[in-house]
């Protein structure tokens, strides 16, 4: 068993959740949270005086499928990201379930 957890800018979401339903798989959980990319690069400094921040309002998305499912997932919000989020792409990531209740 997997646990895929999905994030995205919120423009997104509608379009994940029918992507999840046309692949069966429904999803455990579900939240808005504030996105942040700083912007700068790696070997960089920030400092207090103009820091720069572009915030945007993201999701993530929780769901756990057997290993087949998650490849198949996985395969599907990798060509969605490259269709149709080019300059906010989906980013999911693929966890093993070590034991579930």
């Amino acid at each position: 068993m997997k646990l895929v957890m999905i994030m995205s800018v919120s423009e997104h979401a509608g379009k994940l959740n029918d992507l999840l339903v046309r692949h069966g798989i429904s999803a455990f959980s579900e939240m808005e949270m504030k996105g942040v990319k700083t912007g700068v690069a790696v070997d960089e400094q920030e400092n207090w005086f103009g820091h720069d921040r572009f915030e945007a309002l993201s999701n993530l998305i929780f769901t756990a499928v057997d290993d087949a499912k998650a490849a198949e997932l996985m395969r599907a919000l990798k060509e969605f990201s490259d269709r149709h989020a080019a300059q906010n792409p989906i980013h999911a990531l693929q966890l093993d379930v070590e034991h579930a209740v």
